[in-house]
């Protein structure tokens, strides 16, 4: 069961964020009027509530102002920032990033002190030069296609432990999205596998094979606890 979140204040480590612009992108400061409820659902938070104005940034390309979806690469509202918790707190050892984007995801895998090597690979040039000046020093930024340098990293014996792929599924992407999860799958069979908004979907597939596999036994037992804690939630 979710829960409600109230904030006077968001702070996050974007925040410090210049407003910018470089070709078609741009980096936005956004002011969230006060009594606003943004949706959340990560971290079993269902939303969070403005009391004050508070100041998000965005990520944006082509369209710098309005509220336009499409524009809209990332933010470090409350939805994005928890979503992101979720990922770092299942990643480990040396951890390969694919997409940059505002760069939250890589700040709060360098809070954790046992995380190692991460590197970060960005197709966008832009988005590059806009974000890199505020990663943590020892952070690597390649600026490539995500496939194609995970397969000439795979290829130069570069290890990792966690892979995190930043994928959006949409109807035209969804073959796109199942052929990289084949080439993450095969480039780095034994790493822990990640996929940003799309981790939840991934979950409830492997949670149903793993119900489909029990036998009639482990299922009735399995079955039987989910409905008493539903019934006591």
């Amino acid at each position: 069961m979710g829960s409600l979140l109230t904030t006077y204040e968001w702070k996050t480590p974007c925040s410090g964020y210049k407003p910018e612009s470089i070709g078609n992108f741009h980096i936005v400061r956004r002011t969230i009027p006060s009594g606003t409820a943004l949706g959340v659902d990560a971290m079993s938070i269902d939303a969070v509530v403005f009391r004050k104005p508070t100041d998000c940034i965005m990520l944006r390309e082509g369209k710098k102002d309005g509220i336009d979806v499409g524009s809209l690469w990332m933010s470090d509202t409350p939805k994005e920032y928890y979503m992101a918790w979720e990922l770092v707190v299942r990643a480990r050892g040396d951890v390969l990033v694919g997409g940059l984007g505002l760069g939250l995801l890589v700040h709060l895998l360098r809070l954790r002190k046992d995380i190692g090597r991460i590197t970060v690979i960005e197709k966008s040039s832009e988005v590059v030069q806009m974000v890199s000046k505020y990663m943590p020093s020892d952070v690597e930024i390649i600026c490539d296609d995500f496939v194609y340098q995970m397969q000439i990293l795979s290829e130069k014996g570069i290890k990792f432990d966690t892979v995190i792929a930043d994928m959006w599924k949409t109807g035209e992407e969804k073959d796109v999205v199942e052929d990289c999860k084949a080439i993450v799958d095969d480039c780095y069979p034994n790493a822990v596998k990640l996929f940003w908004a799309l981790q939840e979907e991934i979950d409830n597939d492997n949670a149903k094979l793993g119900l489909f596999n029990m036998d009639e036994k482990e299922r009735e037992m399995f079955q039987k606890t989910a409905m008493r804690v539903m019934m006591e939630s």
